[in-house]
């Protein structure tokens, strides 16, 4: 089965989305009229350029990008966005190379291991030399304390001075990743706990990077920011090969597979290695210093204008590569380029509405995102403006240039309230958001989004879909697949067969939703079971724009029983039915926490009851004739605002619905099997 998210006409024309303006939003008509395809490849011809040099931090290239970023937000009318009356905020970065000695003593021998092949390390405590002596090796499975899945690697165990070994990734905690699987989330809680040293053991079945890329990324000058206190860090990270990890744990009396099984099992306990480790780290250091560029419109409502929504996307890429022969530049193109143009042209449609929104609107090119998203980290360490104040960040990276979709994605799916922004908005141009997580939720952190996650501001990491129009079945899919070949390459470069018509249109998408949360009295939250909306994590903030249905699939065996997770006030449920084929009288009814409601009739009518916050209801249609498509409609007056429709045979059928909190008045949803 699969969820579509479609406006409250359920058979709504795809022929419409190339739709710039709609009915529901006809104030920013003018400004969704303004981003044109055009004026994106102007963008992108010149961030792409071979003049601009690959866009590396420290280098002409960023001096040569800043100064058109800056040039064209001053074009559009735009404030600047630093308080100190500069479109620019200054970030501090060291350029560095590290090069380790490890070596092991267990059971009276050494055994020195060799660099790169066993392992890579490096120390991000940017001091020139780094020296761990005879540390103690834990494998603590996951390296992961999250009390609200009781799930505690560290139990019983006193980390400091430790040198840790732990897995990438997470135990399956829920359907989407967690902050708990991520590398920041791993290395900050070392550090808290005072261990000396983190190595990840790689695994080739499973990581999302090849060793030998590992390899070459650790022998070269990589980039960081200065940390404001060096044992805010551990003094020396890395990864073990697969072998080198075999090794340590069979000198140790232990099985490398039992420990890696072990680790996923809910009583994990640290497992001691009987090993030590010596570790010494030489630094070369080259401090300098990068900028974010910021603009800013004023929010035209005294009392929301020092609240505000963060459009962000990383204008930096890889830079020149004089190693390679032939060519040398790595364009970033689509990355990011394709996301930057977007930015400046969302920034002009912003600039060019007659009356300001609600709240402010803050525009972050933000720079080092290759290197470990340090641009968004550096402003959510050191804000412009309070992050308290900061009520969503909607990122834009790698953009869409092959044309219109008729779908489009959010890459956090199910982390916040957004996701009901931004479906309504795809509504409005008459497209499909698809509601379900993409790749597990993993892109959710491989972005700038992630920081401002971090910085507890509800973020999203939006996209275009796959369903390209008047293109055959798996054009989007190869298109993308063809591109994973040339991420990260010289190759990423402009095209001359570029179709930027559907990044235009998904930028209007985008100030569409953006433009909603800056009208909005409420404002957006993190879902109920994200980690970070926890208390002292991110700040306290009411539900705004809803939330839409996750489905859970409670009964895989029955196909048509789907029961969903909804959100849902002062609503009132209707049975309803659409498609072909001959009525029978059929018997319907509705339990809203034990208390049932029938009718005896033709499906569709008469039968309506309201549900309150919090109910549990579960509908019940029994139907005398196959063929048919029929289900529940949840209504708002004489306004349905959403529909659960699904194929249904001969017989009766269950649907279950939990409801809690608000639901959007402009969205319904369809399921499709």
């Amino acid at each position: 089965m699969r969820l579509l998210i479609l406006s409250t006409a359920l058979m709504l024309s795809v022929q419409q989305h190339n739709a710039a303006t709609t009915d529901a939003a006809p104030q920013i008509g003018a400004a969704l009229n303004s981003i044109i395809p055009g004026e994106l490849r102007r963008h992108l011809e010149v961030l792409a350029s071979d003049e601009f040099e690959g866009r590396q931090p420290g280098t002409r290239g960023e001096r040569l990008t800043v100064d058109y970023l800056v040039a064209q937000f001053k074009a559009a009318g735009l404030q600047p966005g630093n308080p100190d009356g500069t479109f620019v905020q200054r970030v501090p970065l060291v350029a560095y190379v590290s090069r380790p000695a490890l070596s092991i003593a267990s059971k009276g021998l050494t055994r020195q291991l060799r660099y790169p092949d066993d392992y890579v390390a490096r120390s991000r405590r940017m001091v020139r030399s780094s020296r761990v002596a005879d540390s103690a090796l834990v494998f603590v499975g996951f390296g992961i304390d999250a009390p609200e899945f009781g799930r505690n690697d560290y139990e019983g165990l006193d980390v400091r001075g430790k040198t840790l070994v732990m897995l990438e990734g997470e135990p399956r905690f829920r359907a989407t990743s967690t902050y708990y699987g991520t590398r920041h989330y791993k290395y900050d809680a070392a550090a808290s706990r005072g261990a000396a040293a983190v190595f990840f053991v790689h695994d080739p079945a499973t990581s999302s990077v090849p060793f030998q890329q590992l390899q070459a990324r650790f022998d070269r000058e990589s980039f960081e920011l200065m940390p404001a206190r060096p044992s805010d860090r551990v003094d020396v990270d890395g990864w073990l090969s697969a072998a080198a990890f075999e090794r340590i744990a069979a000198d140790a009396g232990q099985d490398p597979a039992g420990l890696r099984h072990g680790a996923s099992r809910d009583d994990f306990r640290p497992v001691d290695l009987n090993a030590a480790a010596t570790i010494d780290v030489t630094t070369e250091l080259r401090p300098f210093e990068s900028a974010n560029v910021v603009a800013r419109l004023e929010g035209s409502d005294e009392r929301l204008r020092s609240e505000y929504v963060i459009y962000s996307a990383h204008w930096d890429h890889l830079g020149r590569n004089p190693a390679l022969t032939g060519d040398q530049i790595h364009n970033g193109a689509i990355d990011n380029a394709a996301g930057t143009a977007q930015l400046l042209e969302i920034a002009e449609g912003f600039a060019a509405l007659d009356r300001a929104p609600r709240r402010s609107i803050l525009f972050i090119a933000t720079t080092a995102e290759e290197v470990g998203y340090l641009g968004a980290l550096h402003y959510t360490e050191h804000p412009l403006f309070p992050l308290a104040s900061a009520v969503a960040n909607i990122n834009l990276d790698a953009g869409n240039v092959w044309g219109s979709t008729t779908d489009v994605i959010n890459m956090a799916f199910g982390f916040t309230s957004l996701d009901g922004v931004l479906a309504a908005a795809a509504a409005r141009q008459g497209r499909t958001f698809i509601g379900e997580p993409f790749a597990g939720g993993s892109y959710f952190f491989l972005s700038d989004q992630f920081m401002f996650a971090r910085a507890g501001i509800p973020s999203v990491f939006p996209a275009a879909g796959v369903a390209y129009v008047g293109k055959p079945p798996g054009f989007g899919d190869q298109k993308w697949a063809d591109y994973g070949k040339r991420y990260h390459t010289v190759s990423d470069e402009i095209e001359s067969d570029w179709d930027l018509s559907g990044a235009a249109e998904d930028a209007r998408w985008l100030l569409d939703a953006g433009y909603a949360v800056a009208q909005d009295d409420a404002v957006p939250s993190w879902n109920p079971d994200v980690e970070f909306h926890r208390p002292g994590t991110a700040p306290a903030r009411q539900s705004a724009a809803p939330p839409i249905v996750t489905p859970l699939f409670l009964s895989r065996e029955v196909e048509q029983s789907p029961a969903f997770l909804v959100e849902c006030r002062n609503t009132t449920l209707v049975p309803i039915s659409s498609g072909s084929g001959r009525w029978a009288r059929t018997r319907s009814a509705i339990s809203i926490d034990g208390a049932v409601l029938e009718d005896q009739g033709e499906v569709g009518g008469g039968l309506s009851m309201d549900i309150p916050p919090g109910a549990t209801w579960r509908g019940i249609i029994e139907l005398r004739q196959a063929d048919v498509r029929t289900g529940f409609a949840v209504a708002l007056g004489a306004h349905t605002r959403m529909m659960v429709i699904a194929p249904l045979s001969q017989g009766a059928h269950t649907i279950s619905v939990r409801c809690a909190g608000v639901w959007s008045p402009d969205l319904s949803f369809f399921l499709e099997k």
